[in-house]
Formats: structure tokens, C-alpha cells, sequence
């Protein structure tokens, strides 16, 4: 039978029938996004840390001298290599985390500077932590986990912020990122919003995180205390070893051998 003389609903049945297969075996065909490969270091029965395998590559750091809105802090834009992989905690350290390492919670221990709030809740990322601190913990867990472990530098946090574009990829930050708009004046548990495409949480907000440099120590990001325009990529401030406040904490990377 040839289709010249199948009847025209038969036909327009016939058609829908070839397109749905197609749509069906499309979907078929169609692969999930890849899960981040992920590392856990277990620091007790009950706590342990994840990190999530960040990609070697190039990216352009910083920001261009005639963009609009640039601040003092930022940091001319420049070509930067990251030459080897690397794992980067998904999230920043918790409470939970900090006190089983360290023996002690500051956000208990340092009593709150006036008007400003400290949440005592074991999954909220743990602030008022100094430079010296974040460091003693990375040491501490490296003895206890036989990786090395330690604060990521500038460049390593900007190019897992960016993760290949401006860290949002197209999310609105208020979807993705807990700042002054959407925080209710405080500190948020971790994870509790989407992840960027690398599979980081909080990376533009909730706390501002310590990095190393070679020009010295920097809190890199927004915080659940920033305004929408800070919680960037680049933005950046420069802080003494002894300096912690309220809204700002750390996260952890692992060598890759």
C-alpha cells in the first residue's frame, strides 16, 4: 500500500505517531547532567567534609579597568592558568565541622560584637574565625585525614566562583545565594540553596571566605550582611591575620595528587 492511498486521517495520525517515537527516542538519547566527582573526608562518625573535583583550565581574573561600578579592592583583569586539579569543599566549614577538629565553636566561645548576630546552629557556616585559625584547622585536618589540606589561594576561589562564567550561569542571586535582601540579618545554614555548575554552594554568599595570596590574606565574596553588586566573583578585601567579624568564615581545598 503506498501512502498516496492511506485516507488523510490516517495519514495525520500515521505522522504524529513517527514524530512522537522521534520525540521518544530523543529523550532516550538525551544524558543527565554529570554528577561533580566528589571526595569526603570523614572527621568523625558523625561529621565529615565534602569536596568536589574543580577542573584544571584558564579564565580571566579580575575586573576590566573602564567597567562600571569597579571598586578600589578589585583587582585589574588578567589571564591566570590553574595548572592542576584541585578539590574544593562543596560547602563552607560548618560549626559541626570546626568544633570537632578544633575543640571549640567561636561563635559560641566570641561573644558577638553590638548589633550584630551570631546563630549557634551546627550546620551555619562557623565565622568570627581569624586567618591563624582557618589555618590551625587546615593543619589539624590534614594530620587527621593524611591529605593535605588548606585555605584555596585567590585564584583557585575566583576561578571556582566563576565556574566558566560568572558563577550564576544565568540563575537569579536570590535563587542561588543568600545576601542582605533574602538572609533575614543572618547567617544561613549551608547548602540549603542550589549549587553553581560545579557543584559549590554559597559561593557568592552567606559568609565571606579567607584566601591566601601572595599579596597577603583576602575574605573573597558577598555574605548574608552584602548588598546584590558585592556578592561577585571578583569582589574582594584585604584583612590582617587577626581580623574576624560576623559575616565572613572559610572553606577548604585538598591537593589533588
Amino acid at each position: 500500500m503506498s501512502l498516496r492511498s492511506i485516507p488523510a486521517t490516517f495519514k495525520n495520525m500515521l505522522v504524529i505517531f513517527v514524530f512522537s517515537l522521534g520525540g521518544l527516542y530523543a529523550l532516550a538519547e538525551e544524558k543527565p547532567a554529570k554528577a561533580p566527582e566528589a571526595l569526603t573526608l570523614e572527621i568523625s562518625k558523625d561529621v565529615s567534609l565534602k569536596q568536589v573535583k574543580i577542573p584544571a583550565g584558564k579564565f580571566m581574573m579580575g575586573v576590566p579597568k573602564d567597567a562600571p561600578n569597579r571598586l578600589k579592592s578589585d583587582e585589574d583583569e588578567h589571564e591566570v592558568t590553574i595548572a592542576k586539579e584541585f578539590w574544593m569543599g562543596a560547602t563552607e566549614v560548618t560549626q559541626a565541622q570546626y568544633e570537632t577538629i578544633m575543640g571549640d565553636n567561636p561563635v559560641v566561645s566570641k561573644p558577638p560584637p553590638p548589633n550584630r548576630t551570631q546563630v549557634v546552629d551546627p550546620q551555619c557556616p562557623v565565622v568570627r574565625v581569624n586567618l591563624n585559625e582557618a589555618k590551625e584547622f587546615c593543619k589539624k585536618l590534614s594530620a587527621k585525614s593524611g591529605k593535605t589540606v588548606r585555605l584555596p589561594t585567590e585564584e583557585e576561589w575566583e576561578y571556582a566562583a566563576r565556574a566558566g562564567g560568572d558563577g550564576l550561569n544565568g540563575a537569579k542571586l536570590a535563587d542561588q545565594e543568600w545576601f542582605m535582601d533574602n538572609s533575614e540579618s543572618k547567617q544561613r545554614q549551608v547548602g540549603t540553596k542550589p549549587p553553581n555548575v560545579w557543584g559549590l554552594y554559597d559561593m557568592l554568599g552567606n559568609v565571606g571566605e579567607w584566601t591566601t595570596s601572595a599579596k597577603g590574606a583576602w575574605i573573597r565574596s558577598g555574605s548574608w550582611a552584602a548588598k546584590a553588586e558585592m556578592c561577585r566573583p571578583t569582589r574582594r578585601g584585604p584583612h590582617g591575620a587577626l581580623h574576624n567579624d560576623t559575616w565572613s568564615g572559610f572553606r577548604v581545598v585538598v591537593e589533588a595528587k
